[in-house]
């Protein structure tokens, strides 16, 4: 049992630099929103297409980390 671990953390370690995650670009584009715009146009700014692609009162979690 102690093998397969072993093996799985060596493997992981092994691709870490191959993770890229666009979670992180997500979090700063709607922490820029909640802090440039006024509240009420979080969800429904025309100038930017992607406003709507997290889940409604996500804005407001991360208004809620600033």
């Amino acid at each position: 049992m102690i093998e397969v671990y072993l093996l799985s953390v060596c493997l992981k370690l092994m691709f870490w630099s191959l993770y890229k995650s666009t979670d992180y670009d997500v979090h700063l584009n709607w922490k820029q929103l909640t802090h440039s715009l006024p509240m009420e146009k979080w969800y429904f700014e025309a100038s930017h297409v992607g406003t709507l692609d997290y889940p409604p009162f996500f804005a407001y979690f991360e208004a809620l980390q600033a």
